[in-house]
């Protein structure tokens, strides 16, 4: 699924009314409430948004912008450049045994098995 297919799922039934004060990465711009007169009533989807001052975004997409620090295999130049483990996901879905070293992972990612990857961050040293 795109992240454009991803938003207009998010927005559902209200996606074709709200769409021109959708941003590119998601966000709906309230002051469209002012200028426009909606089928529906902010009140019906408010406690299923975030807000950030005049914006406000379903909560379900909001890690949208950095895809939750997952990077989408498009092409050969999405593939990690620095050495150490993954989480991958095959077709958007993590599996089980989910870590794999970047030789692998690029091996698997040339063979067009794994759709995302993200760095396994070492969690930092307890201080006492």
């Amino acid at each position: 699924m795109t992240k454009e297919e991803k938003i207009q799922e998010a927005y559902g039934d209200y996606f074709e009314q709200m769409k021109p004060w959708i941003e590119e990465e998601g966000w709906f711009n309230k002051n469209a409430f002012y200028q426009e007169e909606f089928k529906f009533k902010y009140q019906d989807l408010d406690m299923f948004f975030i807000h950030l001052g005049d914006f406000m975004i379903p909560k379900s997409i909001h890690g949208i912008t950095g895809n939750n620090g997952w990077i989408k295999i498009e092409s050969e130049e999405d593939f990690p450049k620095e050495n150490g483990d993954y989480f991958i996901c095959v077709d958007g879905v993590q599996p089980n045994n989910n870590i794999m070293h970047l030789y692998q992972l690029i091996s698997h990612c040339r063979d067009g098995l794994i759709s995302h990857y993200k760095p396994v961050i070492k969690p930092n040293e307890p201080i006492y």
